[in-house]
């Protein structure tokens, strides 16, 4: 995802997938989205062009306490919700290896 923080492509991505009957996100659930993603994120909710669109969320949450997933997510639907689209999440837990 590192390469949506390029202006360039990250634009480019966005107005596409703002076309798309829906966009798949794959997510560690262990980690946080990066301010680029988010802003990447934003930009693509503002150009969404057909509110039968959705937001799907697949995250793999390690077993954690800490609630970077639930936060996450929390986002996702707050983002689909302000453009008026459907969200979508699974969520499948994993053990930890570490």
């Amino acid at each position: 995802m590192q390469v949506l923080a390029i202006s360039e492509i990250g634009n480019s991505a966005a107005r596409v997938a703002a076309q798309a009957d829906f966009v798949i996100l794959s997510l560690h659930g262990k980690a946080g989205l990066p301010t680029e993603i988010r802003e990447w994120i934003e930009t693509w909710a503002r150009l969404i062009a057909d509110s039968n669109a959705a937001l799907i969320a697949l995250v793999d949450k390690f077993q954690t306490r800490d609630g970077t997933a639930a936060c996450t997510v929390a986002y996702l639907r707050n983002v689909a919700k302000r453009a008026g689209i459907d969200f979508f999440t699974h969520t499948f837990f994993c053990r930890s290896t570490n």
